[in-house]
């Protein structure tokens, strides 16, 4: 099974954790927000990949969320921060702002966000988002190259032979599934500077360690699964070779199905991605592979048992031919 379609089925996107910092009670306006927050989260939206968490620094005050509010430049108070999953092991604030309906718009959901998610769910392997760094001419370049090796990469490559054999039995189980199984990328430009998107621009800059230091260039993200950015590609570093390594690592088959085994940065992204799918491709896969195995073992079994009847009867001939010679002399 390719990576990037075992990860659509069956790697859930860790939740985040947004933390509201207050010093005493919330006025009216801002519980509101705080309810509608709480509403998007995971503990009232299975799906959602975020959860929300109230501290009251005057009440109970805490070291280390201090510290992650004056890294985030000591915002004015009600504020919301934004922190990884623990899983991705990836420390500091992601995002930080004020608590005001904008701000929590801005953070739950956008329009790039939406469209990455909308095409993983039609059937796209990856979509490559292009961080612009603000040169017309490093970006134009950057988007021109990308887009013409993706579509290379769609004619070269091909799903796992186990894959392509079982396709081509053509089994209702595999025909039935949506979306379709197929090598499929796309290109989505994000602008740094997108009021809109600045939570998604957040967490990509902060997916790897050293990322800041390259605004002067712009960065390439694959995301596949339910909205995980494997890794960045950075300026110069956006080659054939590297596109092509990225590529096939997503195609190639899923050799190990932990998902915290495997690279890659999960997004805050909002969608009910099990709603998107219809049947399982993996489950119709491991199907074949358990009744491809219960055949084999069948066959072996049957022939160890016909083995051992021509044992039996060779032994039952050579004792009846024995018998036999006795007699006659």
């Amino acid at each position: 099974m390719p990576v990037f379609r075992y990860a659509l089925e069956r790697w859930p996107a860790a939740p985040y954790r947004l933390v509201v910092l207050h010093r005493g009670p919330l006025a009216a306006e801002e519980q509101e927000i705080v309810e509608q927050l709480s509403d998007a989260s995971i503990e009232e939206i299975p799906y959602s990949n975020f959860e929300v968490q109230l501290a009251d620094l005057a009440a109970q005050p805490d070291a280390l969320l201090e510290r992650f509010w004056n890294q985030a430049g000591s915002p004015p108070l009600p504020c919301m921060i934004l922190l990884y999953p623990p899983e991705e092991r990836i420390g500091g604030a992601v995002w930080s702002g004020r608590l005001t309906m904008n701000n929590a718009s801005v953070l739950v959901d956008s329009p790039v966000r939406r469209e990455v998610a909308k095409r993983l769910l039609e059937g796209h392997s990856a979509v490559w988002v292009l961080l612009e760094c603000g040169d017309s001419e490093k970006d134009t370049s950057a988007k021109a190259f990308l887009q013409s090796h993706l579509e290379q990469m769609e004619q070269i490559l091909e799903l796992p032979a186990a894959v392509r054999g079982t396709l081509a039995r053509e089994t209702e189980p595999i025909v039935a599934t949506t979306p379709p199984l197929q090598i499929r990328f796309s290109l989505l430009t994000l602008s740094r500077t997108d009021p809109a998107e600045s939570a998604l621009v957040a967490m990509l800059l902060h997916s790897e360690g050293d990322l800041f230091q390259y605004s002067a260039f712009p960065l390439a993200f694959p995301v596949f699964g339910r909205g995980r950015a494997l890794y960045a590609l950075v300026g110069k570093g956006i080659t054939g070779a590297n596109i092509g390594e990225a590529c096939r690592f997503l195609v190639g088959p899923c050799s190990c199905q932990a998902k915290a085994l495997n690279p890659g940065t999960d997004l805050l992204i909002v969608a009910d991605w099990d709603a998107g799918l219809a049947g399982s491709i993996v489950e119709a896969l491991e199907s074949q592979l358990v009744l491809g195995l219960a055949k084999g073992a069948l066959l072996r079994n049957m022939l160890v048992a016909l083995a051992l009847i021509v044992l039996v009867v060779a032994f039952l001939a050579v004792r009846i031919a024995r018998q036999t010679a006795k007699h006659q002399l």
